[in-house]
């Protein structure tokens, strides 16, 4: 059975497969098909024929702003060098796409970040 968020609007004709979570203020088109375990993100709009596949995740959840935004105060605003605020940001923050390609991203870099 999918999650709806009470403000998201699902037009008729529409087909969302089994375990689907729809967001607040999402609005999905009644061509739209969703596969089952996708994830809608909050004011995410999908119309005409479009297709999200399996397990596909799109628009943001507020966790994953809400994770991301404290990634860059620990980097940005901590008085941390920037092999501390990745060892910080790898030992508190919970695991997520968004903040292991902020990671990532410092690591390679050959030149450092402008804090």
């Amino acid at each position: 059975m999918a999650t709806v968020h009470p403000t998201a609007v699902i037009e008729s004709g529409a087909e969302l497969d089994q375990h689907v979570q729809v967001g607040p203020y999402a609005i999905i088109g009644a061509e739209a098909r969703i596969g089952a375990r996708a994830v809608v993100g909050s004011h995410t709009v999908l119309e005409g024929r479009v297709e999200l596949g399996s397990e596909c995740r799109i628009g943001s959840h507020n966790e994953a702003i809400h994770t991301l935004t404290e990634a860059y105060r620990i980097v940005f605003f901590l008085d941390l060098n920037t092999s501390q605020a990745l060892e910080r940001m790898e030992q508190e923050l919970p695991s997520s796409p968004e903040v292991q390609r902020f990671i990532d991203f410092i690591k390679r870099s050959l030149r450092g970040i402008s804090k």
